[in-house]
């Protein structure tokens, strides 16, 4: 109850992906309060990723799979000379 409370007063909930935190029953459970409390007010900048590692991302839940793929999120794998001048 203190998490969900907490997250419906912030402005951000930042997930650091790495395979550690998507195997964790805690994350995981943190992960679907934030994308409900996010789904349910449109916050669509409320959940910020960072992936930590190269992740398998056929084997993602599928809700984390999609803001992956339709919003933007901070890559700590790649170095900046990888990442394409436009995203600088």
């Amino acid at each position: 109850m203190f998490v969900l409370q907490n997250m419906s007063v912030n402005k951000h909930y930042t997930i650091v992906a790495s395979r550690n935190f998507l195997q964790s029953k805690w994350g995981m459970q943190e992960f679907e309060l934030a994308y409900a409390e996010a789904m349910k007010h449109t916050k669509t900048n409320f959940i910020i990723i960072i992936l930590k590692e190269d992740l398998d991302r056929t084997g993602l839940r599928e809700d984390l799979r999609l803001l992956l793929t339709t919003h933007n999120y901070i890559d700590a794998t790649k170095k900046p000379e990888q990442v394409p001048e436009r995203h600088r």
